[in-house]
């Protein structure tokens, strides 16, 4: 399978893309037949993580909407960062096909501008809100009450639009350098027809377009959010559990805490891969299971996507409760039908 999701990468036939190094041979890539298999098994993988992911979501999405009790600061961030992964879920189902199908684009240009640009989208709009959201948990335990008339579900909103605009602008540099080949039926990074035929300035391109993508989508941000953590920490442990306010927190903080662990378990791996391949291309070429590699942590990367509504059922009771209404209400409307409250009539005279 051919890494150009996300980013593309440096193929083992150094033809791929534009990401080609010198001296590259076939010699130490892997079959053919492995290649069409590991295609294969990426794209039924994908397929699995688009139909989970879309479930998933949107019962988080619903159940936030639908039930007053859950529109809550906190849970206005998790809507956003659902809303995201949904809408990258459908994406993904492109991005699938073309996986299965050989990774060839056959969906046309529009189409590649279009999923590609929702893809990088999300990339940043994830870890973004889980910024916000543990920038939120500092605030409410490390400042309560000096933000306590402030840290309200309007500001909450505004944020969160400003999470998508600020997430829109990083991206923007994937979509100046991203290019569709209608002969070989590709969608990818082409950085020779944005900067021309000089090898030393698209090698420095790549660098940097490498250290920036990183320290946009995962360094500064989870910097941020460990200090964020820390404090929070050191603040529970100054004040103790003195009173259910502070346990119903800890809970929170929890939840929180561990859909960033799940982010950064998801996306760590991708992210150092990638700065190895840009940096030292050569370890393409002499080692065998470096496709392997790239595919493991794309399929990582876009299985964080899917997790978040599981870590809700599991870590938030409020969540849990919420996601049984909603199947028990599936359930008896499939049963019975639809459920409609009926104004008892007054007994008939015999």
């Amino acid at each position: 399978m051919d890494d150009t999701t996300h980013w593309p990468n440096v193929s083992v036939n150094c033809s791929q893309g534009n990401w080609t190094t010198e001296n590259c041979t076939d010699d130490y890539g892997p079959s053919e037949d492995f290649k069409d298999w590991g295609g294969i098994v990426a794209g039924v993988f994908l397929l699995i993580v688009c139909v989970m992911g879309l479930i998933g979501n949107s019962m988080v999405i619903f159940v936030v909407l639908r039930y007053a009790k859950m529109k809550t600061v906190t849970n206005s961030y998790i809507l956003n960062l659902a809303i995201a992964d949904d809408l990258f879920m459908i994406a993904l189902v492109f991005l699938s096909i073309a996986t299965l199908a050989g990774n060839n684009w056959v969906f046309g240009p529009v189409m590649c501008h279009v999923v590609y640009a929702i893809d990088g989208l999300n990339m940043f709009t994830s870890v973004f809100c889980l910024t916000a959201m543990s920038m939120d948990r500092y605030v409410a335990v490390c400042h309560a009450r000096r933000v306590r008339g402030y840290r309200t579900l309007r500001l909450a909103t505004c944020v969160n639009i400003g999470v998508w605009f600020l997430a829109l602008a990083a991206a923007s540099p994937m979509n100046i350098v991203l290019r569709y080949d209608p002969e070989d039926l590709a969608c990818h990074f082409n950085f020779n027809a944005v900067f021309g035929d000089d090898y030393y300035a698209v090698d420095l391109t790549q660098k940097l377009f490498m250290i920036y993508t990183s320290l946009m989508g995962f360094v500064i941000p989870l910097f941020i959010i460990c200090v964020c953590y820390s404090s929070i920490v050191m603040r529970l442990r100054k004040i103790g559990a003195r009173t259910g306010k502070m346990k119903k927190s800890k809970k929170v903080n929890r939840l929180v805490f561990f859909v960033v662990l799940a982010f950064f378990m998801c996306w760590w791996p991708f992210y150092v891969w990638r700065t190895v391949v840009v940096f030292v291309p050569s370890i393409r070429q002499h080692w065998h299971n470096s496709i392997l590699m790239s595919d493991f942590t794309m399929c990582l990367s876009y299985l964080n996507s899917c997790a978040n509504p599981l870590l809700y059922g599991f870590l938030s009771g409020n969540f849990k409760k919420s996601f049984k209404k909603v199947w028990s209400c599936s359930k008896e409307e499939v049963l019975n039908g639809p459920v409609t409250r009926r104004t008892p009539t007054p007994a008939q005279p015999m």
